[in-house]
């Protein structure tokens, strides 16, 4: 039988068994986005699927227990849009915390030469390219997430990349970037 309790040692109230002691932890899902480049345009999907079906997003989902963050983001981009990115190519973009959902979502970019067409799959049923003048912002699922896209969108310009770290709490987003300088991460 399960009770609400503080474990020894925790500060937390959790579900525990109380024949064995079992504690049951609620951690945060694991999520994956991927931003697809393509000279100044980045891939969106319109998403085939709830939520927001119907609505412009970028890949992702979730991550299976059998896989790496960046085998996922190249599983999930697979599923949605066929291409195939092998998950070495997926560079780290940003950490997000989004606490009220329980989620914690890892970002990745990766670079093609060319920009593919996109044939519908059922998880998006639309797909292209847009740079940040021609992108669906008015249609854009998740439109908290809109300043952290644009920002992306600047590095892309630019070509000088940070890692973001972040948190929403509420419905405010706040993020530090880590640009990366001869190798090392720098904040500013």
């Amino acid at each position: 039988m399960l009770t609400r309790e503080i474990p020894p040692g925790d500060h937390k109230t959790r579900s525990t068994c109380r024949s064995c002691g079992h504690v049951c932890y609620s951690n945060p899902t694991p999520l994956v986005a991927v931003f697809v480049c393509c000279g100044d345009k980045v891939l969106w999907i319109r998403r085939g699927i709830e939520p927001q079906k119907g609505r412009w997003a970028f890949p992702g989902g979730f991550v299976e227990s059998d896989e790496t963050p960046q085998e996922a983001a190249s599983r999930e981009l697979h599923e949605e849009t066929a291409l195939v990115v092998p998950a070495e190519l997926m560079q780290p973009v940003s950490i997000s915390s989004f606490t009220h959902m329980h989620q914690i979502w890892l970002t990745f970019r990766c670079h093609l030469d060319e920009c593919h067409p996109i044939q519908p799959t059922p998880e998006a049923m639309e797909a292209a390219w847009f740079t940040e003048e021609d992108a669906p912002w008015s249609d854009k699922a998740y439109p908290e997430t809109e300043e952290q896209v644009r920002e992306f969108y600047r590095w892309l310009r630019r070509g000088e990349f940070a890692i973001r770290i972040g948190f929403q709490k509420g419905r405010g987003m706040q993020y530090q970037n880590f640009f990366l300088r001869d190798g090392f991460p720098s904040r500013e």
